[in-house]
């Protein structure tokens, strides 16, 4: 080889060895930043000899004093499906009511009154509300979502 053959190479291996260097120094530094910027826990471990067989030569062991482990700061996202649809219906006297809950969310599936009856929906309140009216008396039955996202109902009677 040339002069200037053995020039390059040994130019091309200093960069090599260089960037290397300063590599493995900015990731050293990264993975100290991030263990002693959470909470540690120290376990001791066992030395390595203490797996082995013991051997007619003694060896100088040695034994690090601790090992971090990591401790997530948060609890992990889980991810919610969306809410599913739960639908009930309510029957009494003057007809009946089905509602669908969808999480905390109700709405009015039907209204279906009985002969003499006639039904109507109220916009009076949170949740769905039914007004049946008879010829003598009327009666108003409410429903809304339980936390478990079931249709619940209240009937109110007015004589």
């Amino acid at each position: 080889m040339t002069r200037l053959a053995w020039g390059a190479l040994l130019l091309w291996l200093v960069v090599v060895v260089a960037g290397s260097g300063v590599a493995w120094v900015a990731i050293d530094e990264a993975g100290r930043s991030v263990v002693s910027s959470e909470p540690t826990t120290a376990v001791p471990l066992p030395s390595a000899s203490a797996s082995r067989r013991p051997s007619a030569k003694p060896s100088a062991t040695r034994t690090p004093a601790a090992t971090h482990t990591r401790t997530p700061t948060s609890t992990p996202t889980r991810i919610r499906p969306a809410a599913v649809e739960r639908v009930r219906t309510w029957s009494g006297a003057p007809g009946s009511v089905t509602v669908a809950c969808r999480g905390s969310v109700a709405s009015l599936r039907s209204a279906t009154p009985a002969d003499g009856w006639r039904a109507e929906q109220e916009d009076d309140g949170p949740g769905v509300q039914v007004k049946f009216e008879g010829s003598e008396n009327s009666v108003i039955v409410g429903a809304t979502c339980d936390s478990g996202g079931l249709p619940t109902f209240r009937v109110v009677a007015d004589d």
